[in-house]
């Protein structure tokens, strides 16, 4: 129910949204596979593919403007050190 209030409240605002994977072979269906549609997304289900999603929702976000220069690199130091 959470999901949904919150998905709502993000597509009705207009802001970015960058799902995540975090249950292993998870296949949105219904109302968030409608939105979720062919978005980008960052599988952060598997450890052992962990610091690469890491690495790439970081980039992500750096493109989008959300994290920028020294922040970006200090971001992705900090998680990879406390990271699995």
């Amino acid at each position: 129910m959470f999901v949904f209030l919150e998905a709502e409240y993000t597509f009705r605002l207009r802001k970015d949204m960058i799902p995540l994977r975090m249950q292993y072979k998870y296949q949105p269906d219904g109302w968030l596979g409608a939105l979720v549609g062919n978005r980008l997304f960052f599988d952060l289900s598997r450890p052992e593919k962990f610091e690469t999603s890491v690495a790439g929702l970081i980039r992500e976000l750096g493109h989008r403007g959300k994290i920028s220069g020294k922040d970006f690199y200090r971001s992705a130091r900090h998680l990879f050190r406390t990271s699995i």
